[in-house]
């Protein structure tokens, strides 16, 4: 394999995290009626605390339905960037650089793969986690990107390891 290409990722942290927890939110008010009917109940107010029982274990299932799915992650796709053996190409800049000692690459996930957790019904991965870290003129630049599938995964492992690219998974 002569090259591998993605896309660099630039994440809007405060909307990803506001996304999140708006889809967290049915789940933690689940959470809360089901513990005010415990408590309900240890005070001997059976009635109520049967009613809200019931409620809470309904709004707990409902907020895990809705935490299911993908992990939302809000940023835009701004270059795309092809490692090549000799360097890197990011848009139309090239940076010439020695593959095996300057670049650093730490493979955390790809779109679509499973998380494992409790709290869903079942969660997966955005796969924008991934991090590039390259040296350039003494300089440290770092940035994530996108791993689409298992297949871009594995041709990401076998170009590393091809290539005696330093890799982490």
């Amino acid at each position: 394999m002569e090259e591998f290409s993605s896309q660099i990722f630039k994440e809007n942290k405060q909307k990803t995290r506001d996304v999140r927890f708006s889809k967290e939110k049915v789940y933690y008010i689940g959470i809360i009626i089901f513990l005010v009917s415990i408590v309900f109940y240890l005070l001997d107010l059976e009635e109520f605390s049967t009613y809200l029982g019931i409620l809470g274990i309904i709004v707990l299932t409902v907020g895990r339905i809705v935490m299911s799915g993908r992990l939302p992650v809000i940023g835009h796709k701004p270059y795309r960037f092809t490692i090549m053996k000799d360097g890197i190409l990011i848009g139309t800049e090239k940076i010439n650089l020695d593959v095996t000692k300057d670049i650093k690459i730490f493979i955390h996930s790809y779109r679509g793969e499973a998380i494992g957790q409790r709290t869903a019904f079942y969660q997966t991965y955005a796969g924008t986690e991934n991090t590039l870290k390259f040296t350039y003129q003494n300089m440290e630049t770092e940035f994530n990107f996108v791993l689409h599938s298992e297949i871009a995964k594995e041709d990401l492992v076998d170009f590393c390891e091809e290539h005696q690219i330093i890799y982490e998974k």
